[in-house]
C-alpha cells in the first residue's frame, strides 16, 4: 500500500506559522486544521520550515472582505459596519466606522497602485496616509511611555500631538464629513489642498463667482 504523501502547501503553512512566532508544534497544529486531518509525529518531522515566503497561505477570507472595503462608496458618513471576530476561543463585536473605513481604503488604493499600469492607478493622498502613520506611532510611543510610567514623557508626547493637530487642522469626523462631501465634486482633491483652502478661506479669499 503506497504511504499517503503530505500536500506542499503543508511546507508553506507550517514554515510561515513559524515565521509569525509559533512553535513548530503550534505550526503543525496549525496545518492539521488547515489541511482538515491529523499529521503524525514521523511525517512532522519531514516538513521542511525553510520554504521562502511570498503570498500568504492564510487569509482567503481576508481577500474577500478586502474585495468588498473597495465597494463600500455606499455607507454614509457617520455610520458603522459590526463586525464579528473570535478571539481567544471567545467571540466578539467591535464597530469599524466610516472614517476607519476610508482609511483602510486609502492604504489598500496605496498598495493595489505598486501593482497596475500607471493608467489604472487610483487617486490616493500621501499627506493623509502620512498623517495616520504619525498619528499611530504618536499613540505607540504614548502607550510605551505609560507602561514604563514615565508620567513626563507622555505629558510631553500629548502635548506634541496636540500642538500638531492645531497645526494641521483636527481631522474629526465633522471634517472627514466635510471632506467627503467636497470631493463629490471633485474626486482628485485631497487633504492637504482641503486644508489649505480652508486657511485661505479664513483669512478672506472668496471663489470668483
Amino acid at each position: 500500500m503506497e504511504k499517503k504523501v503530505l500536500p506542499k502547501i503543508v511546507d508553506n503553512v507550517v514554515t510561515e506559522s513559524m515565521l509569525a512566532g509559533k512553535s513548530k508544534g503550534e505550526a503543525v497544529a496549525i496545518a492539521e486544521e488547515f489541511i482538515g486531518e491529523k499529521i503524525s509525529t514521523h511525517k512532522a518531522l519531514s516538513i521542511k520550515t525553510d520554504i521562502e515566503i511570498t503570498e500568504s497561505s492564510f487569509g482567503v477570507n481576508m481577500k474577500d472582505l478586502i474585495a468588498h472595503i473597495f465597494e463600500t462608496d455606499k455607507i454614509a458618513p457617520g455610520a458603522f459596519i459590526r463586525i464579528e471576530v473570535l478571539h481567544q476561543d471567545k467571540k466578539f463585536d467591535f464597530e469599524i466606522h466610516y472614517e476607519t473605513i476610508q482609511d483602510i481604503k486609502l492604504f489598500l488604493a496605496n498598495e493595489f497602485n505598486k501593482s497596475v499600469e500607471e493608467r489604472f492607478k487610483i487617486i490616493v493622498d500621501k499627506e493623509q496616509i502620512r498623517e495616520i502613520r504619525l498619528g499611530e506611532m504618536f499613540d505607540w510611543q504614548i502607550t510605551v511611555a505609560k507602561e514604563s510610567d514615565s508620567l513626563k514623557t507622555v505629558g510631553e508626547l500629548i502635548a506634541i500631538q496636540k500642538k500638531m493637530k492645531i497645526r494641521d487642522t483636527v481631522l474629526t469626523p465633522d471634517f472627514n464629513t466635510a471632506f467627503e462631501a467636497a470631493r463629490l465634486y471633485n474626486k482628485e482633491l485631497t487633504k492637504k489642498q482641503y486644508i489649505a483652502a480652508i486657511k485661505l478661506v479664513s483669512k478672506g479669499m472668496k471663489a470668483n463667482g
